[in-house]
């Protein structure tokens, strides 16, 4: 049974967005990646046949800094960009679970009034939104977030963008792992349908984050679209009732 089931997930899991691009023959000519952490990816990026522009996101001041050296020779390519992302402008307060800035598990909370005083700062840091940093280059965008908890705030700060957006990875809570990262995945399912993209890949085993695949509507198949249903009614029976039933994970 372990060994069938292993081959359903396997079956609905993301291979990577990179992948998905370069099997596919998506023209993704520029990018968003928040957070970019150490730039790693956003160097696997950079490297897509038709890239022209990735715009990186990364407030951690350690992990910025690592990611700023290796863009060394790009900077005509890559824009970092030192600020967090949210649904507005404001404040947000850094907290690091592991005691150590910089490893990519930084978590981001806005600020509203004084709910950062007496808490376990790492620093603050100025917040914006998508719309207010990019300017799309073209409608062939790829969207890449990894954002500790909070991409639906992120998403609701991007509106207009995600109009010239073809392909997006998520990375989103199916349910609550601590008090500053809750489940996220219904309400980033909600936005990216009102924008017409349809669920590609996601992680329908019994975990509590992953990443998810969104595609244009109109870049899929009708069997394509078919099997989108098919895997957001999947992701929504298991993970809003059977696993909660079964207090997995």
């Amino acid at each position: 049974m372990g060994k069938a089931l292993d081959k359903i997930y396997a079956y609905y899991e993301n291979p990577g967005v990179l992948s998905i691009i370069l099997n596919r023959g998506l023209p993704i000519d520029w990018a968003i990646e928040a957070g970019c952490h150490d730039g790693t990816d956003t160097l696997r990026i950079a490297a897509l046949p038709n890239m022209k522009a990735i715009f990186a996101f990364e407030p951690d001041l350690v992990a910025a800094d690592i990611a700023q050296s290796k863009f060394l020779g790009l900077s005509g390519m890559i824009k970092l960009v030192r600020s967090a992302l949210w649904s507005k402008p404001g404040i947000v307060d850094m907290y690091s679970p592991t005691g150590t800035p910089g490893d990519g598990n930084s978590i981001f909370i806005f600020r509203d009034g004084d709910e950062g005083e007496n808490k376990k700062l790492e620093a603050s840091f100025p917040c914006t939104t998508i719309d207010l940093q990019i300017k799309a280059v073209s409608p062939n965008g790829m969207l890449w977030l990894d954002v500790e908890g909070v991409p639906h705030f992120v998403l609701q700060g991007a509106a207009s963008t995600l109009e010239n957006i073809a392909i997006a990875q998520i990375e989103v809570e199916m349910h609550e792992m601590s008090n500053f990262r809750t489940g996220s995945f219904f309400q980033v399912h909600k936005i990216m349908r009102a924008s017409n993209f349809k669920l590609y890949r996601a992680p329908i085993h019994p975990g509590f984050f992953g990443d998810v695949i969104y595609i244009r509507q109109e870049a899929l198949s009708n069997i394509e679209k078919f099997q989108s249903v098919n895997l957001t009614f999947l992701m929504h029976l298991l993970h809003r009732f059977i696993y909660t039933a079964l207090n997995k994970p």
